[in-house]
């Protein structure tokens, strides 16, 4: 650990925050190898190395371990995505060695020796106040921001969670400038597609959730983390259920539910939706992963929004 005021990138280290309390310096050379890969399970057989940022399919995973290893360990500091599609689909997983190297004796069994897509990428330590828009300054010592689409960059202190706004923006193009982006770990899903009058859900019939789950499936392939669409606050009794159940189905992973809450519907008092932690309590029922409101407004509909009632949290625990 740091002071928390951390200078830029150097060519061979990367300087993190870490939470929000210090920072971490790690390896940033581009030959740096921080995934290894094993034939057998116990860290036996044959051996591979795994680099950061580039997407590995099918042959190009090196060693010639494209569905042919059981085991890896994992450096601190990074995340690995899996999957058994060379496009990212199919039986997948996100590994994370946030506080220690990871070291994984025996793959699951949907993924041992059946892995045709891999992705690291240096994991940042974000803490789970983040901020719906970018505010120049950081004035809320906030971990993360996001801005409904996918055109900014992650800042100093400051990580950015791009938006796929809507189905549109899940064409090949768009996905590989999120892909491009190198400083990224989470990726966010849908705007209000429940709502097939307005948002995104109004184009090309994503408010269905079948039809959701089929552009959100996209996602897949870009490695990173991903939020389910963030629908009304309605949505995680009714929408949010239907594509969650169609997801698992469609072995389409998604990694933490993104909500939204403005209590609105605060008249009765006892309205499951008056209070925020009434309203997250209810949407565990949706999967035991986590929450992210992603937008969060006390009072009534017409209060004007400040960067205090914007504030987004990431990481609830649903469990």
């Amino acid at each position: 650990m740091i002071g928390l005021q951390v200078p830029v990138n150097t060519s061979a280290l990367l300087i993190n925050q870490y939470y929000q309390h210090g920072s971490i310096v790690r390896m940033n050379q581009a030959d740096y190898l921080p995934l290894t890969l094993y034939g057998s399970a116990g860290f036996e057989g044959a051996t591979a190395q795994v680099g950061v940022h580039t997407i590995y399919s099918g042959a190009s995973i090196p060693g010639g371990m494209s569905k042919n290893f059981k085991s890896f360990k994992l450096k601190r500091g990074f995340m690995a995505t899996l999957a058994t599609n060379t496009n990212g689909t199919g039986k997948s997983q996100v590994f994370i060695a946030s506080e220690k190297d990871l070291e994984l004796t025996d793959l699951p069994a949907s993924l041992n020796g059946n892995v045709s897509f891999i992705r690291v990428m240096p994991w940042n330590w974000a803490s789970n106040k983040g901020t719906g828009g970018y505010f120049p300054g950081n004035p809320l010592d906030a971990g993360w921001f996001y801005t409904w689409s996918a055109t900014q960059n992650t800042q100093l202190n400051y990580e950015y969670v791009p938006m796929t706004w809507g189905a549109g923006t899940t064409n090949p193009a768009d996905m590989q400038s999120i892909v491009d982006k190198n400083n990224l770990t989470h990726l966010l899903g849908f705007n209000k597609s429940d709502n097939c009058s307005g948002e995104s859900g109004q184009f090309l019939n994503l408010c269905k959730p079948d039809v959701a789950v089929a552009y959100y499936e996209r996602l897949m392939g870009s490695g990173l983390r991903l939020g389910t669409p963030a629908p009304r606050e309605n949505g995680p009794t009714t929408w949010l259920r239907k594509f969650a159940a169609l997801a698992k189905q469609r072995d389409v992973r998604f990694d933490f539910v993104a909500l939204h809450w403005y209590d609105w519907g605060s008249n009765p008092a006892n309205s499951p939706n008056a209070s925020l932690k009434l309203f997250l309590e209810g949407s565990k029922t949706i999967c035991s992963k986590y929450i992210m409101n992603t937008n969060c407004r006390s009072g009534s509909r017409n209060s004007t929004p400040t960067p205090t009632v914007q504030t987004v949290h990431k990481l609830h625990s649903c469990n």
